[in-house]
């Protein structure tokens, strides 16, 4: 029976648009497995899983099973190197004592905060998750929010890929809720004009550009519902003042429970 070997996490190479992994010990331990059933030559090995690793271990070791030869360490390829005896042997396993060893400490490792990778409002602005929340949005619930982008006519940019949900208003001008791919929905007002619904912006995309009336500025509403469930928002001041946690502060905190 092939040993018990958990699998870590998917192994990206620096070419891949998720690459490159942060460096661990779990990356040793499929060096060693891939090198033992044959596939690379062995060595001193070091914790990153490089792109020479990817393409000279990883893909012949993925054709010669079948498998969609991509230089990604995923689930299937796990499962088929577990399942891999040391080359030139029937009894000994490709994850030698020292590997599977490996592997347990580094799924046994407290994980870090993953935050949502939010930009900001504005070029050369800060990424959402450093702002406070500083009061309510006036006539909806649980959308506590943070103004930016302030002046008439300035672009405002997507902090995240968003899908428009449908078109509103705001006083003054025009606004449009949004659904981020972290999770986080947003209202977005006092704009020109309001995006139709089922419009995709990418990150960093122009949404909108201030209106010129009033004291011009972008507010940004921010729900957590979808993240933290229904009726559950971020901690906010009602009076326009800072000393809130920040989002991000909150986003890990709450990550933690």
């Amino acid at each position: 029976m092939a040993p018990i070997v958990p699998f870590v996490r998917s192994l990206y190479p620096p070419s891949h648009q998720k690459g490159a992994v942060p460096d661990d010990i779990d990356v040793v331990a499929v060096k060693r497995a891939i090198s033992r059933a044959g596939f690379f030559p062995w060595n001193n090995f070091d914790n990153t899983y490089s792109e020479m690793f990817a393409k000279k271990g990883v893909k012949p070791f993925q054709q010669k099973m079948g498998l969609p030869a991509t230089g990604i360490y995923n689930e299937s390829t796990h499962l088929a190197l577990r399942n891999k005896h040391r080359k030139g042997s029937k009894s000994e396993w490709a994850f030698d004592l020292i590997a599977i060893a490996l592997m347990h400490e580094a799924i046994a490792k407290p994980k870090p905060l993953a935050l949502p990778p939010l930009g900001p409002m504005y070029s050369g602005g800060k990424s959402i998750l450093n702002h406070a929340l500083t009061h309510s949005t006036s006539g909806i619930n649980l959308y506590p929010a943070f103004d930016d982008v302030f002046g008439a006519g300035r672009t405002v940019i997507a902090p995240e890929p968003l899908l428009v949900m449908r078109a509103s208003t705001s006083n003054p001008g025009r606004a449009f809720y949004a659904d981020g791919r972290s999770g986080i929905r947003y209202w977005f007002a006092h704009l020109t004009s309001s995006p139709r619904m089922g419009t995709e912006f990418k990150k960093g995309q122009k949404i909108g550009t201030t209106i010129n009336a009033g004291t011009p500025h972008c507010h940004t509403g921010v729900n957590v519902e979808k993240l933290w469930g229904k009726g559950k928002e971020l901690i906010h001041h009602d009076n326009y003042t800072y000393g809130a946690p920040t989002i991000g502060d909150q986003l890990a905190a709450r990550s933690l429970l």
